[in-house]
């Protein structure tokens, strides 16, 4: 059987989508591979990848997360990297960041994404090429982040990020550095993402009990 853990759409009419268990000769190391809408041909693209991955604006790139090595104490790194759509030319983006979860911005210049050092983790930019890095966040407590998207103008992040039990939906403004909650309650709101025109966001919410998609004006 063919279990997808999660899939991003770019404009090159291909679904591409990470899969647990047939793809992945050990089980336990996602691929990423490309559906053909018109097909539906299945393409493997990249194997050991973990978390988000995201076509960049105009399709010819994909970014992704995966195992760039390992220390001495058996930890494995992750790090950023990009490829094309041929998935034959990869470029390594960062080196040593732990970095995952990459999002690019609409006007193709920038990659928000998630580092993780001492068991928090933080929000951070680099341009594709790997230059000018920059941390965004500095949460020092435990705090685990989550898939970070842009904002169509390219002015905001949203995001999902657990303080302790559960998860809240934030905005960061990439400009001054502003983190704004979004929706912060008892209950568990999760995998948040703008509309076209970034007036609402779509996200999973479990106020009822049960995780049901939900929506809400900014």
């Amino acid at each position: 059987p063919l279990i997808v853990d999660g899939f991003n759409i770019g404009n090159r009419q291909e679904v591409v989508m990470r899969d647990r268990q047939s793809l992945a000769k050990d089980g336990m190391f996602v691929i990423i591979a490309s559906v053909n809408l018109k097909t539906g041909k299945l393409r493997k693209i990249m194997g050991g990848v973990r978390h988000g991955m995201a076509w960049s604006p105009d399709g010819e790139r994909l970014a992704y997360s995966r195992k760039a090595g390992t220390n001495k104490y058996g930890s494995n790194f992750y790090d950023l990297y990009t490829i094309n759509a041929s998935g034959k030319k990869e470029k390594r983006v960062t080196t040593g960041l732990r970095a995952h979860s990459p999002d690019w911005s609409a006007d193709g210049k920038t990659i928000a994404f998630v580092i993780n050092r001492d068991g928090t983790e933080n929000l951070s930019l680099i341009e594709p090429d790997g230059k000018n890095y920059r941390k965004l966040t500095d949460f020092q407590n435990g705090e685990q982040v989550f898939r970070p998207q842009w904002s169509p103008d390219g002015k905001q992040l949203l995001f999902a990020m657990s303080r302790g039990n559960g998860r809240d939906i934030y905005t960061l403004d990439v400009a001054s550095g502003k983190l704004a909650a979004v929706l912060a309650d008892s209950a568990d709101s999760r995998d948040p993402v703008y509309s076209a025109d970034g007036r609402r966001i779509y996200f999973s919410w479990d106020v009822s009990g049960i995780f049901n998609i939900y929506s809400k004006s900014l």
